[in-house]
């Protein structure tokens, strides 16, 4: 995956959010296929939504997870960011 703190992430296909029995899942309508987010994932799945870059999320993170270590926060969501990636989820454009 190619982007960097400046590169605009966005979600590719338009996937449908539910809150079941406390789990959050986001549904593929196109693909039938079924994600769920823990509360972690579910951030950065919000953000990209509505588009963001990597800087951006990683705010995000470090806003609901006070304290905790930003290395930490970073490695996590490149791994999200690559899992995303790997099922064809988002898209990256440059600025």
């Amino acid at each position: 995956m190619n982007d960097t703190p400046r590169s605009r992430l966005r979600l590719k296909k338009d996937l449908e959010i539910r809150d079941e029995n406390g789990k959050t899942l986001a549904l593929d309508p196109t693909s039938g296929r079924i994600f769920l987010l823990n509360a972690a994932g579910k951030i950065v799945f919000d953000a990209l939504r509505s588009g963001t870059t990597r800087e951006g999320i990683l705010e995000s993170l470090e806003t609901a997870y006070p304290g905790e270590d930003r290395d930490r926060l970073e490695s996590d969501l490149h791994r999200v960011l690559l899992d995303f990636a790997r099922e064809d989820l988002i898209d990256v454009s440059h600025l």
